[in-house]
């Protein structure tokens, strides 16, 4: 099983529940990019932010000066709609340590294997190839220009 990364940059509470069974816990880390009122001073408001890091969203970035995610129950939270629509079993919602005053926080999770048990197709390298002279204007085969279906009734 190859290991995979769940980068997630959020600005509202993170929950999640793949379709793998992989769920939003305590387990994921937090890196606030994004943080403010500063001193919560809210009649002059100013934000401090940091650069996102380089290739933070790689399975093998250095994440250990991360802290972990803390979770939050729902009604700390207080989820509005479409979020009752939805199955978030198991999930738990997340984020950095000041849900006040954390603006924008970076997510990682690396799943060493799926929690569902089964094998995912490994898709790492699948926009590395990119033709040098691809085929222009010519659509794809039995199908006009614009992707109609020459072979379709009228």
């Amino acid at each position: 099983m190859m290991k995979r990364l769940i980068p997630i940059i959020v600005i509202p509470i993170a929950l999640l529940r793949s379709s793998d069974g992989t769920v939003t816990s305590g387990d994921w880390k937090t890196k606030k990019i994004s943080w403010g009122p500063i001193d919560r001073d809210t009649k002059n408001p100013r934000i401090e932010s940091i650069a996102v890091p380089d290739q933070w969203f790689a399975v093998d970035f250095d994440d250990s000066a991360w802290g972990q995610a803390k979770e939050y129950t729902e009604n700390e939270v207080g989820p509005k709609q479409p979020y009752f629509d939805s199955d978030f079993k198991g999930a738990t919602f997340i984020w950095s340590d000041d849900i006040a005053l954390d603006n924008v926080v970076l997510f990682r999770y690396v799943v060493k294997a799926s929690p569902d048990g089964k094998e995912r197709i490994d898709f790492r390298n699948l926009n590395n190839i990119v033709p040098e002279n691809p085929p222009r204007g010519q659509g794809r085969p039995g199908h006009g220009w614009q992707g109609r279906n020459e072979g379709a009734k009228k």
